[in-house]
């Protein structure tokens, strides 16, 4: 959904603000009105209108904003998703509309989906330390809310191939190792970072 305007709601008519709702139109361009917290939204549906809506950029900005105002005016996590993956979709090589998404999924403790969502930032980032951040971030979700250790290692790894000294993961992975009694891995990392350290 996209959002064209946001107006107080004693311009242009009057409305009935007794219940907070969402407005249908049947209107040839398929525009829908959300009323909350006395504001109106005035949103388009879909891309059929303005050929300036058609324009990638403006379609990832109006659906991040009509994201923006699903989850933070309306608490819609539903249509705040759905905006985001929008904005994603118009735009596959900025992150932003991802990291917005993965806020609302991490919210709403949706783990499955917000590791997807990671995954797919992992290319836009180029810095070494994000990567590591992202991946551990990826690891965190599978050790903590997953219970998929294997895959939590996995990750962490990752994470140390991107900054060998990345000092979450040395500490996650650390405790991962005892925690499962893997004393020859948790040997093999300590002589691994003393051969860094060394080198």
């Amino acid at each position: 959904m996209l959002v064209q305007a946001v107006y107080p709601t004693d311009v242009g008519g009057t409305i009935d603000l007794k219940f907070d709702r969402a407005i249908n139109i049947d209107a040839f361009d398929g525009t829908q009105v959300i009323v909350k917290d006395g504001l109106i939204l005035t949103a388009y549906c879909d891309c059929s209108g303005p050929a300036e809506l058609r324009d990638p950029q403006t379609v990832r900005r109006l659906c991040e904003r009509a994201g923006d105002l699903y989850w933070e005016r309306l608490g819609d996590a539903e249509n705040s998703t759905a905006a985001y993956r929008r904005a994603a979709l118009a735009t596959p090589d900025e992150p932003a509309p991802l990291r917005k998404l993965a806020a609302v999924l991490e919210s709403n403790a949706r783990w499955r989906e917000l590791v997807d969502v990671y995954v797919a930032e992992l290319p836009l980032v180029k810095d070494p330390e994000e990567r590591a951040d992202l991946h551990h971030r990826i690891g965190e979700v599978y050790e903590v809310s997953l219970g998929r250790l294997d895959d939590a290692v996995a990750a962490y790894r990752a994470a140390l191939e991107a900054v060998p000294t990345h000092m979450p993961t040395l500490q996650a992975v650390g405790a991962l190792y005892r925690a499962a009694e893997r004393w020859s891995d948790l040997a093999d990392m300590d002589l691994r970072e003393a051969e860094r350290k060394i080198g």
